[in-house]
């Protein structure tokens, strides 16, 4: 299945189903934001087997491999804790 950003998916995460959103590619793996019932947001990098690790904020923002290909104007941006996403500009 080819993936694309923007794509909508429906991922289980924290006992329910949370609809996601591709927001960036590198290679198979994909890093989608899911969005809780209370507002707030996270990062998954999903691997093609369907395994995946969260990936803090913070750590998006220095990210080569995930910034190559982020679309940020897709991001919701409300992590539970920790900072936001800041777009640095050019």
């Amino acid at each position: 299945m080819m993936n694309k950003i923007g794509e909508v998916l429906e991922v289980y995460r924290n006992q329910g189903y949370r609809y996601a959103k591709i927001v960036s590619l590198s290679g198979d793996d994909i890093l989608i934001e899911y969005q809780m019932p209370n507002g707030t947001t996270a990062l998954n990098i999903v691997k093609p087997d369907d395994s995946y690790k969260t990936l803090p904020y913070a750590k998006l923002q220095v990210s080569k491999k995930w910034l190559k290909n982020l679309d940020a104007s897709l991001l919701i941006n409300r992590p539970q804790s920790g900072e936001r996403f800041k777009k640095e500009e050019v």
